[in-house]
């Protein structure tokens, strides 16, 4: 294999050569874009949100068990139902209203049966 760069072998039998790597690894070309790029920023919020639910999630296991707070923490749908017909102005007609509000009663009700029982 004269003339031919080190072969490295990474996981399920993918060969990549020494300079693929180097140009992979390369941060100084990667990083600086990320850290321009207003999305990066924007997207911060979300993810403090989804860290707050995810702790409360697992402090709820702790204190609840894992099956009633798998149920409390499934009723966000209802929430995002909810928001997105008041904050979203989502346009049902008038029996798509009543069939959101009959599941949601199902799900609201399933939720208490089964927090209860």
């Amino acid at each position: 294999m004269a003339g031919h760069s080190p072969v490295y072998i990474c996981c399920n039998d993918i060969y990549i050569d020494k300079n693929s790597i180097k140009a992979y690894f390369r941060t100084r070309d990667v990083l600086p874009v990320v850290l321009k790029e207003k999305q990066s920023y924007q997207v911060i919020p979300a993810g403090i949100i989804y860290a707050i639910a995810a702790l409360s999630y697992i402090i709820s296991v702790q204190m609840n068990g894992v099956n009633l707070a798998f149920v409390m923490s499934q009723l966000c749908v209802v929430i995002s139902t909810l928001g997105g017909i008041v904050f979203l102005h989502e346009q049902k007609t008038k029996k798509g209203y009543i069939y959101t509000v009959i599941g949601l009663a199902l799900i609201v009700a399933g939720a208490v049966l089964t927090s209860v029982f």
